[in-house]
């Protein structure tokens, strides 16, 4: 994880829990805020589609990181990929030679890897009971019983799907700046 947040040229430090969980309470205000926004705007028939898909992408990329090279935390899948590096040959991968140069390099430890799959297990067991009421929602015998229009059933699976989305691309990343401790600050080197 990364102890600097650097957004629009300003830098924010991360190392205390505090300050992450703020951020984190901060981007779901924010997603709350714009999905009411959205709704009285246009019952999120563009504005969901295109405007908050495409703030939960950013955010995801810039802020918070994971599954992209961006944000605070580093990329889930554990490797960074360089650049101006030729990929090795067939031939020397096979032969195992030590001095081939490497595509890929290393950026995560164990612990790493398993608080990012704890994270994702505690996140998206949440999606199958959400997608359990959302396939309720849907079912044609429910909606006589609540008295809802096909109209009113359509918002409110999309807005259902919209909020799935939304956590999907950020929850995972969420649960892991809102537990990991605060981080040791670097010690300053001392002026000669």
């Amino acid at each position: 994880m990364r102890a600097e947040l650097a957004l629009f040229g300003m830098r924010f430090d991360m190392h205390s829990r505090a300050r992450r969980r703020v951020l984190v309470a901060l981007i779901y205000a924010a997603f709350a805020a714009l999905m009411a926004a959205s709704w009285f705007l246009d019952r999120w028939r563009m504005s969901g589609t295109y405007f908050l898909m495409n703030f939960a992408l950013l955010v995801s990329w810039f802020v918070l990181g994971g599954y992209y090279p961006g944000g605070l935390l580093r990329p889930f899948d554990g490797y960074v990929r360089r650049r101006n590096v030729s990929p090795p040959s067939t031939a020397l991968e096979l032969n195992g030679d030590p001095a081939a140069p490497a595509v890929r390099e290393s950026l995560n430890d164990e612990r790493e890897f398993r608080e990012r799959d704890r994270a994702h297990y505690q996140a998206f067991r949440w999606f199958a009971i959400a997608f359990l009421f959302l396939s309720l929602l849907a079912n044609p015998y429910l909606v006589g019983w609540l008295h809802l229009t096909a109209d009113r059933i359509l918002d409110l699976l999309h807005g259902g799907l919209l909020v799935a989305l939304m956590l999907g691309l950020t929850l995972p990343q969420a649960i892991l700046l809102w537990t990991e401790p605060d981080m040791e600050a670097e010690a300053e080197a001392p002026s000669a």
